[in-house]
């Protein structure tokens, strides 16, 4: 006798399909919970923003239409306002929330703009959701996680697929211009001004003026802001210091063309760039803000500096990129830990409890 496959809709604005939020929904519609729920995935429109009727009534018909047992929304700030109050438009119920990021991380919002949805939307939409859980813990131990839930299921962390491990990809070198005898640093991000990379190209200026030892640098990605970070890094590119491909499908296997990782990021919850780096055996030199420091072990694992520091960026960088018993000695140190810590299947095991629970009731 085959059992009743629940219908799970996940939620989420068009614009997170350049970042981690969409990494996370594939992970669990791609996984084997497919066998045992029927997904449906719902992008709403990336240029309607705020506060918006036209879409909240919008949604309420595509909620009704498909008709979930349960609807997944994802991240805060202002895009799950509307999910949740759709949701409630269309009397559909339950609503899992799951956050991503919070609105005071934000560095480049107007303070008004912060100030309204930290203060209103983000509360409003934490209390319209039946359930939410975070993916770090320096989100569930946000305030407005703990004052206005109303059922705070704590932190799960990301998770990804276990990959085998292997040694530099040559032939993926030689296609983006390294050598085999060169140190390479890959960073894969959103192309924003949140994830830091205008002090990533003043690291690299400096260690050309104080004639450090310096990596070549391949930055993969898209986002808003990728012609003011192109500019940033100016006859960089044209010499082919740094390259900049833009947005590649299945970029966590450029991490085999790379000896390690920098993600210079301003605010961070949980990365999946860095999972991947740690799953490719890579040391990570990233920036102590946020969750960035449940990955990274300072100085075990990878490199902790404080945000906006470019002169402890490019310090960071010239030591990973003078020492390969260093980069291997934190590469296999965060290898352990993700295969040990963070895989795809504690994930997947523990959004499936509460897939069950939630939809039983």
């Amino acid at each position: 006798m085959m059992l009743p496959r629940f219908r799970i809709l996940h939620a989420c604005s068009s614009s997170k399909r350049l970042g981690g939020v969409w990494t996370y929904i594939q992970a669990l519609t791609e996984s084997r919970l497919r066998e045992k729920y029927e997904f449906n995935v719902c992008l709403y429109p990336q240029g309607l923003h705020g506060i918006s009727p036209r879409l909240v009534c919008s949604l309420a018909r595509t909620f009704r239409r498909a008709r979930p047992d349960l609807i997944h929304a994802h991240g805060l700030q202002v895009e799950s306002f509307n999910i949740v109050l759709a949701a409630r438009l269309a009397r559909l119920r339950p609503v899992l929330l799951t956050a991503h990021g919070f609105i005071e991380d934000v560095r480049y919002w107007s303070a008004w703009k912060r100030f309204v949805v930290s203060r209103v939307l983000e509360p409003v939409t934490v209390r319209l959701s039946d359930a939410i859980y975070c993916v770090s813990r320096y989100g569930a131990a946000k305030r407005v996680v703990q004052r206005h839930a109303r059922q705070n299921l704590g932190q799960i962390s990301n998770g990804i697929a276990l990959r085998p491990l292997t040694g530099k990809d040559r032939k993926l070198r030689r296609e983006f211009g390294f050598s085999e005898d060169e140190v390479v640093a890959i960073c894969v991000t959103r192309l924003s001004l949140e994830k830091g990379l205008i002090y990533l190209a003043e690291a690299m200026r400096i260690l050309e003026v104080e004639g450090c030892i310096s990596p070549r640098l391949l930055i993969v990605g898209d986002g808003p802001n990728a012609k003011e970070i192109r500019s940033a890094f100016g006859t960089m590119l044209s010499s082919g210091r740094v390259v900049m491909p833009g947005k590649i499908d299945n970029a966590h296997l450029l991490c085999n063309a790379a000896d390690f990782m920098v993600l210079p990021s301003l605010h961070e919850h949980q990365s999946f760039a860095i999972l991947e780096a740690m799953m490719a055996g890579r040391a990570v030199l990233t920036t102590d803000v946020g969750g960035n420091s449940e990955l990274v072990c300072d100085a075990v694992n990878g490199l902790l500096v404080p945000a906006k520091d470019a002169r402890r960026l490019a310090a960071g960088m010239a030591r990973l990129a003078s020492s390969q018993e260093l980069r291997e000695r934190m590469g296999q140190a965060g290898r352990e830990r993700a295969v040990r810590e963070f895989s795809l299947e504690n994930l997947v095991y523990r959004v499936e409890e509460i897939y069950d629970q939630m939809v039983a009731k």
